[in-house]
């Protein structure tokens, strides 16, 4: 039977929604590669009593709870006062814990004070942890039928004590069934499309997920067991096979185009009013990045449009900004005075609400043209719709424009 593990996160600012969790993506992540299944992940509040209900539930049917956050010294930190109410033991000072915070200060240049102090106190019969980045020791005690880690909630303290601490005592806890994985990623295809594309693919013991990143769709293949490396390989090639030029591998989208523009020795450029220099912002956090990519243009408004890439005002005002022509022109435009080998360009209307064309013809939110300029080459464009919020729209756009920029890399577009 293979290990199974609960996650409790703690922390009132997780509930509120004032900070994201990081924790519990990571910690998952970890589990299931060396080979233990996660069954639950839990958000509770800094409250002793609610933080010990979390762990009491989660310890009655877990092999391991792992609980992080909560081990500090200040008085919204509840989880040692929590762990010692679900034991139904008291709090007590221990003294190989006083001893590692003490050490952790002084390496700090600091003195043990009452307030770190308290950093010391364990559930009774608990044994501490040592925290190689941060002074508050962990927590490793049963808790019914569980073994249970309490670790820091600062993701470097967490994550260097549970590889020091957690992970190696996890064999002897249950039995591990290590997952072997493998990822593509698509651009292009609705979820629907790639599921019938891949229907019969998750046999013979692989698990496959879809998971939406707006506009792109990344494929996970999971197996477990004997051969599983080799089952997980031969189904990612069949998807390859089956989806085609849509698949570009295991990397976002921008990694991948930036891959290619290096690949060929090719320079590419933007020219971008929709989205607002979203698609030179994701190319430039590629590193390495500026071996292919100079800069772009950000052409908000039609006096920049004109101004900038030479847009002529007069098809602005009989066509508008949001039409082929002009999505046309801002990509020659772009090309022609960043002296690329290639160009994209983005027009159209995020929303909220939409607009009307100069022959008063209603253009619906959403609504986007992308055009691809390259030298030798006919201009051409594409006209798409996402009826979703300002955030999707410009977010589909920009990667729509990629992946016309990476197909045509690839010989596709």
């Amino acid at each position: 039977m293979t290990l199974e593990v609960a996650l409790v996160l703690v922390g009132d600012e997780l509930l509120g929604g004032t900070r994201q969790d990081a924790n519990g993506p990571w910690l998952a992540n970890r589990l299931t590669r060396a080979g233990a299944r996660v069954t639950s992940w839990t958000l509770a509040g800094d409250g002793v009593a609610e933080a010990a209900r979390a762990v009491g539930v989660a310890a009655e049917y877990a092999d391991v709870v792992i609980v992080s956050g909560g081990l500090g010294p200040t008085d919204d930190d509840g989880t040692r006062a929590a762990l010692a109410v679900a034991g139904g033991v008291e709090l007590v000072e221990d003294d190989e814990a006083l001893d590692l915070v003490r050490a952790a200060q002084r390496a700090r240049g600091s003195e043990l004070d009452a307030r770190r102090r308290l950093e010391a106190r364990l559930p009774r019969g608990a044994t501490c942890l040592a925290n190689p980045e941060g002074t508050a020791p962990g927590i490793a005690m049963r808790l019914g039928r569980s073994t249970l880690f309490a670790l820091p909630g600062v993701p470097r303290e967490m994550q260097a004590m549970f590889d020091t601490a957690v992970l190696p005592r996890l064999g002897d806890l249950g039995d591990l069934d290590p997952a072997s994985t493998a990822s593509l990623r698509t651009s292009g295809l609705r979820e629907p499309d790639i599921q019938d594309a891949l229907a019969g693919l998750d046999g013979g013991g692989v698990a496959l997920g879809l998971y939406p990143h707006q506009g792109e769709q990344e494929i996970r293949f999971t197996a477990r067991g004997e051969g599983a490396e080799e089952r997980v390989e031969a189904a990612a090639a069949e998807a390859r096979r089956r989806l085609g030029a849509a698949v570009y591998g295991n990397v976002p989208i921008e990694e991948a185009v930036v891959g290619a523009l290096k690949a060929r020795g090719l320079v590419g450029t933007t020219a971008e009013s929709l989205t607002g220099g979203l698609v030179a912002r994701m190319l430039t956090e590629v590193p390495g990045a500026s071996d292919v990519f100079r800069g772009g243009w950000v052409v908000y408004s039609d006096a920049w449009k004109a101004a900038r890439l030479g847009v002529p005002e007069r098809l602005l005002a009989e066509r508008g900004a949001v039409s082929k022509e002009v999505a046309r022109a801002m990509a020659e435009g772009a090309l022609e005075r960043a002296e690329a080998d290639l160009a994209v360009s983005l027009t159209g209307i995020a929303g909220p609400g939409g607009g009307a064309a100069p022959d008063g013809t209603l253009i619906p939110q959403g609504t986007f043209y992308v055009g691809f300029a390259r030298a030798g080459v006919r201009t051409r464009v594409e006209h798409h719709r996402a009826p979703h919020s300002r955030t999707i729209v410009r977010r589909r756009a920009a990667v729509r424009a990629l992946d016309v920029l990476r197909r045509a890399l690839d010989g596709n577009g």
